[in-house]
């Protein structure tokens, strides 16, 4: 590998572990799972209110639910990593 493409390599690498420890840090398997089921319950009640299946509104509150439950896992990993260190499961995370 050549100096002019080192850096360049080592800054993707960099954003990947980046993107890696975020996807860590907001929980992002379990903010999926959340913002899929409240999905699927406006899917179901979309014929009723009017609306569409990906609507506007609905577009809008699946995003809101996206960034509370990725801020709510974040800020639960903040504040339990004093008691996480002391259990023997979470030890070395």
């Amino acid at each position: 590998m050549s100096a002019a493409t080192q850096p360049w390599t080592m800054a993707r690498a960099s954003a990947a572990a980046r993107a890696r420890d975020y996807s860590e840090l907001i929980k992002l398997r379990v903010t999926s799972l959340i913002v899929l089921s409240a999905w699927a319950g406006a899917y179901f009640a979309a014929p009723k209110a009017g609306l569409g299946a990906l609507s506007w509104p609905v577009l809008h509150a699946l995003i809101g639910i996206a960034l509370i439950a990725s801020g709510s896992a974040a800020l639960n990993e903040v504040l339990e990593r004093d008691v996480d260190g002391q259990m023997r499961r979470t030890a070395h995370r």
